[in-house]
């Protein structure tokens, strides 16, 4: 692990070097963009058994999918079905059996440096956040909250510009990858309304830290919603004293940030 950590860090500080060194200040796609994508897009593509999920996905498009009829059957299969119905479709073209990750890495990487590009004011600071805080490491494990995370960012920039069908569409298309998008849409929605201040903070504090002790109730709450009762074995309390204090910090963690995304959303 500590070498795969390594080898990741001189890999993101390299292509961080060489973008920084190239880029330069327009809003128009660069040839450094179309080398970063054709890399991340390479080294993505290649990987074999990489991320704890790898072979899930592996199996899913190599196995279980070659025994489906329709793209009906897939939908009907599973609540998350927009991953699956991708490889069923690809699946028709080729029998690569890594044909669904080159697949992924062709639609992340183009738009989320295509994004960067024509939103940020520093593309090349939202490149090295990109690296640095393992957005590329988790896109090459988890596949559905992967592709989720893009569509919601595009969600996001149409909720903030109040193009609300635009914003309810690429909700409902995202949930289809992770349902747990409706979530991220209905705090982008209540976030907008809380004005940011320290009794606010607080109430946020108080909230998380109350859900810290309520494992076992939020865990009754989602098993009967079922689109989420596959996450209800994260709310089983098997804590201990020193896992409570990491939980706390954790929570309190969590609080924070959601509050800088209120600030943020409000300013």
């Amino acid at each position: 692990m500590i070498k795969y950590d390594m080898l990741y860090t001189a890999f993101s500080i390299a292509c961080i070097a060489l973008y920084i060194i190239f880029d330069k200040k327009t809003k128009k796609i660069q040839s450094i963009d179309i080398i970063m994508i054709a890399i991340l897009i390479i080294i993505s593509g290649i990987r074999c058994n990489v991320g704890s999920d790898y072979y899930t996905y592996y199996t899913a498009y190599n196995n279980w999918l070659v025994n489906v009829d329709n793209i009906q059957d897939v939908i009907q299969s599973n609540s998350q079905f927009g991953l699956y119905v991708l490889g069923f479709m690809l699946k028709s073209m080729t029998d690569f059996p890594y044909a669904l990750f080159w697949l992924v890495a062709c639609i992340i990487y183009p738009c989320m440096i295509i994004y960067m590009r024509k939103t940020t004011e520093k593309p090349s600071v939202a490149f090295m956040c990109f690296m640095l805080l393992g957005f590329f490491a988790i896109s090459n494990n988890i596949l559905k909250q992967s592709m989720a995370m893009l569509i919601m960012i595009y969600a996001y920039e149409s909720f903030i510009k109040n193009k609300k069908i635009k914003f309810v569409i690429a909700t409902l298309l995202a949930s289809t990858f992770h349902t747990t998008a409706i979530i991220v849409a209905i705090l982008m929605v209540l976030t907008r309304k809380i004005k940011p201040s320290y009794k606010n903070l607080l109430v946020f504090i108080l909230i998380g830290v109350i859900g810290l002790f309520a494992y076992n109730v939020v865990g009754n709450i989602v098993t009967h919603i079922s689109l989420l009762e596959r996450y209800q074995t994260y709310f089983i309390n098997t804590t201990t004293y020193s896992s409570m204090i990491k939980e706390t910090i954790g929570v309190a963690r969590i609080c924070l940030d959601l509050y800088c995304d209120c600030s943020y959303s409000n300013f």
